[in-house]
């Protein structure tokens, strides 16, 4: 986590330095964000926290200049998964509808909430895999750059907080089973 709030304080400055052409977004937006989270939750093998590889999926579309309606997709794995066996693979997702707002369109600053669900999957118990949604929440702000305007190109920074409740696990008794993510990435898109 430190690692890429470091690599975040050295990536902004470097692309608000190199900007050459401030420009609004088009209609249609797409990006991709890698980076790393601190997931706590309650319900898994050991409960506390970890940090793990956090990916996002987002792609929106402009009402205004300033206002993006959308949905956004993220995860983070505790086992990656094996296509050659299929009961490895253990992970948390959440799907969120959002509204992502800009307040002064030319500077690439945004920040943005939403609400969907969330799941976890276990694959492990083989013949019984667990899976069990809930609830999911997202809240986040970033800064965009758009460093090639006539190919849609934008790179960006974001930080993110996402949480979730996930509903009973047909194997277990325990209830109240919370998840939370902190979580810093280099985001790239196209619009």
């Amino acid at each position: 986590m430190a690692v890429c709030l470091v690599m975040l304080l050295i990536v902004i400055p470097a692309i608000s330095s190199a900007q050459t052409s401030k420009g609004y977004h088009k209609k249609f937006y797409m990006n991709m964000g890698l980076g790393s989270g601190k997931v706590e939750q309650n319900f898994y093998e050991h409960p506390g926290s970890d940090v793990r590889f956090a990916m996002s999926l987002t792609a929106g579309y402009f009402i205004k200049p300033w206002l993006q309606l959308g949905a956004t997709a993220g995860g983070w794995s505790y086992e990656f998964e094996d296509y050659s066996d299929w009961t490895k693979g253990i992970y948390i997702s959440n799907t969120v509808a959002h509204l992502r707002f800009y307040p002064i369109p030319e500077t690439g600053l945004y920040a943005s909430g939403g609400y969907g669900f969330c799941s976890f999957t276990n694959r492990n118990p083989g013949s019984n895999p667990q899976y069990s949604t809930g609830p999911g929440y997202l809240v986040n702000a970033g800064y965009e750059h758009v460093i090639d305007r006539k190919n849609g190109l934008i790179l960006g920074a974001m930080i993110s907080y996402q949480w979730g409740k996930l509903h009973d696990f047909p194997l277990f008794e325990a209830t109240n089973r919370n998840f939370s993510v902190w979580e810093a990435m280099l985001t790239f898109g196209i619009d």
